[in-house]
């Protein structure tokens, strides 16, 4: 099992990391197909919010197969609120 602690703050994250992210989604499915994200905090006005959202869509969209060299359709993303 593999646990991965990103920051609260959603800002602290996202701004200017987004390829970081796709890096480190794209590693994690590697080492297991079956993992789970859960992203806390998420509002929908925030701006950042909006580009770690579209940072996730390829890996979230079960008809795309495989995303970023990797097959995320066994992956679990929780988005809190």
């Amino acid at each position: 099992m593999r646990v991965k602690t990103w920051p609260k703050r959603v800002e602290n994250l996202v701004f200017n990391q987004q390829d970081n992210l796709k890096e480190e989604i794209v590693a994690t499915l590697k080492g297991c197909k079956k993992s789970l994200f859960i992203l806390e905090e998420f509002d929908d006005d925030n701006e950042i919010v909006q580009k770690l959202t579209e940072t996730l869509k390829p890996f979230m969209d079960y008809t795309s197969g495989e995303a970023n060299e990797v097959d995320s359709r066994q992956a679990i993303f929780l988005i809190l609120r």
